[in-house]
This record gives C-alpha cells, structure tokens and sequence, in this order.
C-alpha cells in the first residue's frame, strides 16, 4: 500500500470514529459506579456484547 493510500484510509478511519455518536457504558452497582462515553461505531465490531446489546435484541 502506497503512504498516499495509508493517509487516505487512516484519515477516513478518524472521520468515522469521530462522527461516530457516543454512548454511555456505567461500570458498577448501586451507587458505586462511573460512565465511560465512548464511540458506538468503533465498538461494535470489536465486541460481540456490544453489538448484541446495541442491536436492540438484548
């Protein structure tokens, strides 16, 4: 791949992940908990979970 391309796909990556819409992942129970926020699109493809939880056929 030539470095032209290697721009082109990184710079479309980043595009991607940035307009991705964010959602909001809480850690813990009860009252001892904390939100992450972070990018739906690039998570989805990486965890199985996500992606079934985020489907809406949880």
């Amino acid at each position: 791949m030539t470095e032209n391309k290697k721009a082109l796909v990184a710079q479309s990556f980043i595009t991607n992940f940035l307009n991705s819409p964010d959602i909001v992942v809480r850690v813990g129970e009860g009252d001892d908990f904390q939100d992450f926020f972070i990018h739906k699109d690039p998570i989805i493809p990486s965890s199985s979970l996500f992606a079934k939880a985020l489907s809406g056929t949880w």
